[in-house]
């Protein structure tokens, strides 16, 4: 494992101190692949949050968010094998690039994302905008120097502002609760409760009838499941001296008991391998 820390500081308190208590770790083999790095405001916390990131590896194809349940297969397997036939001898990078190309082009076009929305607090205000930009100013400024005083002058900050925060949502409170009358639908409640959290007060996703029915069938009998195969020819990558180390009904069997987890770091699961041609496998 390899520390991915720059050195940066990830903790400071008022004892002028400063430490590195927060250690983010990554594997040897992709550690150079990550970008490390500390916010500028801790957001009330004594740790400062830490940002960090990489870019996945050495393909031009990027794979959206795929839902593995739609693709067709069919027309995936008829596209490895269209490309291959093309390139007759690929390389690894060639033959990496034609099976995502593919399962992009097999995957049905993504419906596009419904965020919720981050609407302002009804209690907000400049007076708030304010305080909450002092803090920062404060803090910044204690970062800079680790100096006592500077951390007293944003201790204090920090605490107005909470203070200014607890203040300004009670009396909002108050205020739309003596609205309220018998008139007032449960619809409306709910909306001015999200308000309240932050959150707009949109459509609620639901799924359909077909959609719940398909997702129960899945799981129980998924789609990947098929009776196993006869021994096939032995892979020739498992010879060795003409002894065979596998079988590609091992490998078939692997992959059935294989659940789609987290991809690695080449963006594929089991089931993109699992439906290849049985010829490339």
């Amino acid at each position: 494992m390899v520390v991915l820390n720059n050195g940066s500081y990830t903790r400071v308190d008022a004892r002028r101190s400063a430490s590195a208590i927060d250690v983010t770790l990554a594997s040897a083999d992709i550690s150079l692949l990550f970008e490390w790095e500390t916010l500028d405001y801790p957001y009330g916390s004594d740790h400062l949050p830490i940002s960090f990131g990489t870019t996945s590896i050495h393909s031009d194809v990027t794979l959206p968010a795929i839902n593995y349940k739609k693709v067709d297969w069919t027309l995936y397997e008829n596209l490895v094998e269209e490309a291959v036939s093309r390139n007759r001898n690929p390389t690894y990078d060639e033959f990496f690039q034609i099976v995502k190309t593919s399962l992009v082009q097999a995957c049905p076009p993504p419906r596009p994302l419904q965020t919720t929305k981050k609407v302002p607090l009804p209690f907000w205000d400049d007076e708030l905008d304010a305080a909450k930009c002092e803090s920062r100013q404060k803090f910044s400024v204690w970062r800079r120097s680790l100096d006592y005083e500077a951390y007293q002058d944003y201790s204090a900050a920090e605490k107005r502002f909470k203070d200014l925060v607890k203040s300004k949502r009670s009396q909002s409170w108050r205020a739309k609760c003596d609205t309220l009358d018998s008139q007032t639908s449960v619809k409306d409640l709910w909306r001015w409760a999200k308000r309240y959290k932050g959150r707009a007060a949109g459509r609620q996703q639901t799924l359909r009838d077909e959609q719940i029915l398909e997702e129960v069938l899945d799981r129980l009998a998924p789609s990947s499941t098929r009776p196993p195969p006869p021994p096939e020819s032995v892979c020739d990558c498992g010879r060795h001296n003409g002894q065979s180390y596998f079988s590609i009904h091992d490998l078939q069997t692997v992959f059935k008991q294989g659940k789609d987890t987290a991809p690695g770091a080449d963006d594929l699961n089991y089931s993109t391998i699992r439906k290849l041609p049985s010829t490339l496998k």
